[in-house]
């Protein structure tokens, strides 16, 4: 019998798929555990030998991770990184296991292989952001949308037009910017940190935890820490992604009121079906999925700023949230910036259906003839009112 899929695989995108399983965790742990183990041997302040033969564990690949090992290890223990630990002094060549693990903290291993992971995933994001800005320059450039006016609405109410072109530029300024905040949470964040119990550096050279660091292609983390990276950094990076995600909202749901009024409306393609009983339906599917990952991803604000008040140096209460809310902030963040790049590729601009929502509702032009009265001497007061009766006798 096939199991059902997660409710996040529908939402993971194919680069990003087992990003944040067991077998992809274990191997970023032993990625930092067989880096360490060589930055020790070559120090010089370290008590593990230079002569170890451990080059073996640099064969290994992803695949060789035996992720069932672990498991039924962990059964045993009762504790995840230590079964870990367990199982790679059984793999590791004679004369070299008694030094996996040593001088270090499971934390130490948790946080550097799970920073391995988000620099993975931001790796793609910058991808799919910089292509979705992309296509919503190219939808900019196009002779339709800076040819077609648009009617401009605040409160919901008809104010002004203004061209297409200028709405997708405002929408590519406001992506743009919060994804700098994206970008500097994750140079805090992801990070190697390689401190020992409590972070004092107890039997470790800070120099092995750069050595780890530029192996692995990542900064260290350099400040003080209590062995862990602290929390407020994840909560950063949650917030930060909940900040991009409204502005994914945001376009979602303009495009949405647009739909209703048939002036811009998303992709439908052949053999779609709006409806399951009426077909004439065409719906906005897709940017209504796009206000609903957005829900979730915000959802994760505050368990994440929960988790930085942690009991003294640290504890574990940090653990499960994070096990849901880092794949699930960072897959659907993914997904949405994927999905948005269809939907704007995708967009129909109705220029007859523009203009005649322009058309229907003129009385934005009594402000026009407002400054031209202030301009002829009359004041502001009553050119202010002279148009404003003559905006609400029209709409009688």
């Amino acid at each position: 019998m096939t199991m059902p899929k997660h409710p996040l695989a529908r939402y993971t995108p194919d680069n990003l798929e087992g990003l944040w399983t067991d077998r992809e965790k274990f191997w970023s742990m032993f990625r930092v555990e067989r880096q360490l183990l060589r930055a020790q041997s070559a120090s010089d302040t370290s008590r593990v030998p230079d002569v170890l033969d451990f080059e073996p564990l640099f064969e290994f690949e992803r695949a060789d991770v035996d992720v069932e090992s672990i498991r039924t290890l962990e059964e045993q223990t009762k504790h995840e990184t230590a079964a870990f630990v367990d199982w790679v002094e059984r793999v590791a060549p004679d004369g070299a296991s008694r030094w996996i693990h040593f001088a270090v903290t499971s934390s130490d291993v948790l946080d550097s292989a799970e920073s391995l992971r988000l620099a993975t995933w931001f790796e793609h994001m910058e991808e799919v952001h910089a292509s979705l800005l992309d296509a919503i320059e190219v939808r900019a450039a196009s002779d339709i949308a800076l040819g077609t006016r648009l009617m401009g609405r605040t409160h919901g109410e008809c104010a002004h037009p203004q061209s297409v072109a200028s709405v997708l530029e405002r929408w590519h300024e406001r992506l743009d910017h919060v994804f700098d905040g994206v970008q500097s949470a994750i140079d805090d964040v992801a990070r190697i940190v390689i401190s020992g119990p409590i972070g004092r550096y107890s039997h470790m050279d800070p120099e092995v935890e750069r050595e780890v660091a530029c192996a692995l292609g990542l900064p260290p983390f350099e400040a003080p820490s209590t062995q862990i990276i602290p929390r407020d950094r994840h909560a950063a990076l949650i917030q930060s992604l909940a900040r991009y995600m409204a502005i994914v909202d945001k376009i979602a749901t303009d495009l949405r009121l647009y739909h209703n009024r048939g002036e811009i409306m998303e992709g439908f393609a052949d053999g779609q079906k709006g409806s399951s009983s009426m077909p004439h339906k065409q719906n906005p599917i897709l940017c209504e999925n796009l206000c609903g990952l957005a829900r979730q991803v915000r959802s994760a604000v505050q368990p994440a700023l929960e988790n930085v008040s942690l009991w003294h140096e640290r504890d574990m209460s940090h653990s499960s949230v994070e096990r849901f809310q880092l794949p699930q902030t960072t897959t659907l963040a993914a997904f949405a910036t994927q999905r948005l790049t269809r939907v704007v590729e995708g967009l129909t601009i109705d220029e007859e259906q523009c203009q005649a929502s322009i058309e229907a509702h003129d009385e934005w032009r009594v402000r026009e003839a407002m400054m031209k009265m202030i301009e002829e001497g009359i004041s502001r007061q009553e050119a202010y009112q002279k148009a404003q009766q003559r905006a609400l006798d029209d709409g009688e």
